[in-house]
């Protein structure tokens, strides 16, 4: 799944009032808290946060391989993955606050960014995909 794909996967989420998920995954879907926090530069931090923002691979992960921990991705999105099992995060990314940017437990990946708009990194993020669906059928 790929950024709203990735939400649906978890419990619940608070996108739209209260909805539920499918369940996949444990974890809820909240919104950005950013009251008083700022940029680098010191302006105040908007929503939804749009732009390139460093990504930190935090395992071994295939759909992740040969990309560098701290590769910038392209990131359009207002609420993020909380209170979800850790042993599932296979990176994270800053906003305000960490966050969890993208998950993987045994077949299912997702990603909060949007490897489509991100770049040689991107193209490696589904160029692995690609090779795990491929393998899998084997």
């Amino acid at each position: 799944g790929i950024c709203l794909g990735m939400q649906l996967l978890f419990e619940h989420s608070e996108e739209g009032g209260s909805i539920s998920g499918l369940n996949i995954l444990p974890g809820k879907v909240i919104r950005f808290e950013l009251e008083g926090k700022k940029d680098y530069l010191g302006a105040p931090l908007r929503l939804p946060h749009i732009g390139w923002n460093s990504v930190t691979v935090t395992t071994n992960s295939r759909l992740l391989a040969d990309v560098s921990s701290g590769s910038d991705f392209y990131f359009v999105h207002s609420y993020h993955i909380s209170n979800a099992d850790k042993k599932h995060m296979a990176a994270k990314s800053h906003y305000g606050a960490d966050f969890i940017c993208a998950v993987e437990f045994e077949n299912i990946m997702a990603t909060q960014f949007h490897p489509e708009k991100s770049q040689r990194e991107g193209q490696r993020v589904i160029a692995n995909f690609a090779a795990i669906c491929a393998n899998s059928n084997r």
